[in-house]
């Protein structure tokens, strides 16, 4: 009786005579080096890695010093919450990329500063919208977190902010 391939024999079979081009080979490796940088960082915000761990593993990634520079910088960039506690990334910056620390926390300083002006400006203007229908009373807060036009705002300068950062990092 014939003998029965499995679907992988198969598609091993057919596939033998395929190779990576050194540039598809350099993209991977690329991919996997930005994932393991993800990875290691979420780990350490999550704190089942220590600082010191997550140094040393960040270091003994490979490639193009600049290349892994500028993916770690852009991983914390992404991380970055102007209304947030950013205190363990920016522990983090300070022993891998400690050029950067003052650039960053100036502008999520900056950012969270233009941000707390303008949550103050958008509660006196549903407090108005309010009034005008006549809703009124020292007790009436607006839920900022339910009105899409804070929630528009603030996702546009979060994402000015990670922009701004990630380019500042390429110039450097």
């Amino acid at each position: 009786m014939a003998e029965i391939k499995s679907t992988l024999d198969l598609i091993m079979e057919r596939t033998k005579h395929l190779t990576l081009s050194p540039e598809e080979r350099e993209s991977f490796r690329k991919k996997e080096v930005k994932t393991r940088i993800g990875a290691t960082i979420q780990q350490y915000l999550d704190a089942s890695k220590t600082l010191v761990q997550t140094v040393e593993e960040l270091s003994s990634l490979t490639g193009n010093d600049q290349d892994l520079r500028h993916s770690i910088r852009e991983e914390i960039a992404s991380r970055l919450d102007p209304l947030g506690d950013n205190a363990a990334l920016f522990e983090l910056m300070a022993e891998v990329l400690p050029e950067d620390v003052t650039l960053f926390q100036k502008r999520c300083r900056e950012v969270a500063e233009e941000l707390t002006h303008f949550r103050e400006e958008r509660i006196r203007a549903l407090l108005n919208e309010l009034s005008s229908g006549g809703i009124a009373g020292s007790a009436l807060i607006p839920n900022l977190e339910k009105d899409k036009k804070w929630q528009k705002l603030v996702e546009e300068a979060v994402h000015h902010l990670r922009d701004e950062l990630i380019s500042s990092s390429q110039m450097n």
